[in-house]
């Protein structure tokens, strides 16, 4: 199974889940006015869960059902985080601080109270940074040790 993320006209993305990516792009395209062209796709046993993790992140930018109105680039590092972490017990906190203006885009450490106005680095734009906190807390895996087990504990 596979989890995906496609993408139509200028920032329109869809995050989804199929057994076969391209097959499942060929039936978006049949009803889509752009041109749906894949971002990324990660291979996942947990496909179902981080699809409906990600659509929660990013729930206020949702455009219309399963599609939302963020950069691609951003919508593939909260799915690629999320795949690379699902089922390992810990908690991902983090920020994905983006451009609405450029796409640009960093990931950062969590920080609470953030209500600081950002400037984009690239653009310069300050009214078009947007902060998307960024709270994985994915369900163990049964005996999967944990990341302080799996270093000793040297945190």
């Amino acid at each position: 199974m596979y989890v995906y993320v496609v993408t139509a006209g200028r920032r329109h993305v869809k995050i989804g889940h199929s057994r076969n990516v391209e097959s499942r792009v060929a039936g978006i395209q049949t009803g889509c006015p752009f041109t749906v062209k894949i971002a990324g796709h990660w291979s996942t046993p947990h496909a179902k869960e981080i699809e409906r993790r990600a659509h929660a992140i990013l729930a206020k930018y949702r455009w219309a059902g399963e599609w939302f109105d963020v950069p691609s680039k951003v919508a593939c590092k909260i799915v690629s985080v999320l795949s690379a972490t699902w089922g390992l017990g810990e908690s991902v906190e983090k920020q994905i601080i983006f451009c609405r203006n450029c796409s640009h885009y960093a990931m950062t450490g969590f920080v609470s109270n953030l209500d600081a106005k950002f400037r984009c680095s690239q653009c310069n734009s300050r009214d078009h940074v947007h902060v998307i906190d960024f709270v994985s807390r994915p369900p163990p895996r049964r005996g999967a040790p944990t990341i302080a087990q799996m270093t000793g504990d040297m945190i």
